[in-house]
Formats: structure tokens, C-alpha cells, sequence
């Protein structure tokens, strides 16, 4: 765990089974993992594939201490449609 509160990136890469997220120091070193079950909207839904995602960002953020976020990158199964993607 790096306190120096340099800023994050953080990836979540949600399928149908499960969905791995990391958080990355700028320079591509991985500082956090987390995983968690299907984040799928067509799966789960939008509302509970919202909650897995910031619980799973909550727990890197529980291994980093707090820190700025730099981005974020979120690749979810399924959510391509223009109407899934505004909501």
C-alpha cells in the first residue's frame, strides 16, 4: 500500500461470471485487486451492477488508502446499447 496520495487508475472489467477490478499507479504498477461476481446489466441489472462496481472501487480503495483518481476504465458484458449506456 503506497500513502504518498498519488493519483489512481482504475479498471473493472465485469463479465458474466465474475468481474476483476485493479487499481494501477500511473506508471502500470497494479497496487489493488479486487473481484466480484457477475456485473452483467442483462445478467443483474443496471441498478445492481452500478452497487458491484462502486462496492468493488470501495475495496481497492480500502487496500490503497485514500487517494485521487486519476481515470477510471470500465468494460461491462453487454453494455453497448446507446440506452444502457445513458442509464
Amino acid at each position: 500500500m503506497s500513502d504518498d496520495g498519488a493519483p489512481l487508475v482504475i479498471a473493472v472489467d465485469g463479465g458474466g461470471s465474475k468481474t476483476d477490478a485493479v487499481a494501477l499507479e500511473l506508471d502500470g504498477t497494479v497496487v489493488a485487486e479486487a473481484r466480484g461476481t457477475t456485473s452483467s446489466p442483462h445478467v443483474i441489472g443496471m441498478r445492481a451492477s452500478a452497487d458491484l462496481v462502486s462496492a468493488l472501487i470501495a475495496r481497492l480503495l480500502e487496500q490503497t488508502g485514500p487517494r485521487p483518481i486519476a481515470a477510471t476504465n470500465l468494460y461491462l458484458s453487454g453494455l453497448d446499447l446507446p440506452s444502457e449506456i445513458a442509464e
